[in-house]
């Protein structure tokens, strides 16, 4: 008897070592950066800063593939670290905490099904095609479900949730916080020779006690891109407990006549948390874009023009811009002359009042 269970167990030991053996491809990229430069980097000649600079930067990304219906990556993202600066652990020691997981997700294929699941820290955006990125483009955690109908047709779910606090409310202080803030996407690719064409949608609930992040995702970052001028001196309790907002829009390129590709959006949002006394917390607005552009073998020559709507002069009645949830998106974008691209964005008339924005660019 006793051999016949030491025979069990030595077979269980041999099946569980086989069953938790399952090998995976690692696969590493990324870019390893280290900067020496002279440069006068003062704002005016009364703050004089340091005109040599030394420092490392690293990006990385691990993917770490099970199968081609099973794959995990996480982007680490390391400085820039100044030398002999201890804030960004480049010091005398070193032991910087400087490790930031920009990435961390994992991708799957629903079981008998075509539709791919990506799950975890990952990059979000709504595509336009005139203007990159115009309506949503930033990192988050969320869920997005993606596949095709058809050769032609195509289909995006996304739920993003952009802040929540999660502080422990056991012993009460905290209260009833309406502190959440969810967004949920749905864009719908339609793809034929020569012709892109994509409908999008966005509906995000906005809890009034919602703390947001740091950064340029900081509360007063996100009320200027959600919310009218002067919003976040009302943010809070008087508010109503949640707020709507919501995008709609379309997209299109036509490259039929290669290598002349033209390329149009359109695009309306609208954000409402309510009223505190006489200041409507609203902001609604739409902007359009065409572009077009000519490919040679050396460069791209490109023209571009957006219209969008512009507040009026009252500023107690909302805003009449089109809000954007990234902060960043919608104020920083602009010449990247290493690669030779220009980027444009609507809300850089942020202070205009009782008129409409508009702007014509190129690229090249």
């Amino acid at each position: 008897m006793k051999r016949i269970v030491t025979l069990l167990l030595a077979a269980g030991l041999v099946l569980g070592a086989a069953a938790g053996s399952q090998a995976a491809d690692i696969k590493a990229k990324g870019i390893w950066q280290n900067n020496l430069s002279w440069a006068d980097r003062a704002v005016s000649s009364d703050n004089n800063g340091d005109y040599f600079r030394a420092s490392t930067r690293l990006r990385t990304q691990i993917d770490v593939i099970a199968s081609e219906s099973l794959k995990g990556v996480v982007f680490f993202e390391i400085g820039h670290q100044n030398w002999g600066e201890a804030k960004s652990g480049a010091a005398l020691g070193n032991d910087g905490k400087e490790v930031k997981v920009r990435y961390s997700y994992v991708d799957w294929v629903i079981p008998q099904t075509d539709a791919k699941v990506r799950m975890g820290l990952q990059p979000f955006g709504v595509p336009t095609f005139a203007v990159p990125m115009a309506v949503l483009d930033t990192d988050g955690a969320g869920i997005t479900v993606s596949g095709q109908f058809t050769e032609n047709v195509g289909a995006a779910l996304f739920w993003l949730r952009p802040y929540n606090d999660y502080s422990n409310r056991m012993d009460g202080t905290y209260g009833n916080k309406h502190d959440a803030m969810d967004v949920v996407g749905l864009t719908v690719p339609l793809t034929f020779d020569g012709v892109k064409v994509t409908p999008f949608g966005m509906y995000s609930i906005i809890g009034r006690d919602t703390e947001f992040g740091a950064g340029g995702n900081n509360k007063t970052g996100v009320a200027a891109g959600l919310l009218p001028a002067g919003a976040d001196a009302h943010w809070g309790a008087k508010l109503d407990d949640h707020g709507n907002a919501w995008w709609g829009g379309i997209t299109a390129e036509m490259t039929l006549f290669d290598p002349f590709r033209v390329a149009a959006d359109f695009a309306y949002g609208s954000v409402d948390m309510g009223n505190v006394g006489n200041f409507d917390m609203k902001r609604s607005g739409w902007y359009a874009a065409l572009a077009g552009e000519y490919k040679l073998d050396y460069m791209t020559p490109a023209l571009t023009f957006w219209y969008a709507s512009g507040d009026d002069k009252n500023a107690n009645d909302g805003s009449e811009r089109m809000p954007v949830i990234s902060f960043v998106v919608a104020f920083r974008r602009g010449v990247d002359l290493l690669r030779l691209r220009w980027w444009y964005l609507q809300p850089f008339c942020h202070l205009q009042w009782d008129e409409p924005c508009w702007h014509v660019g190129y690229r090249c």
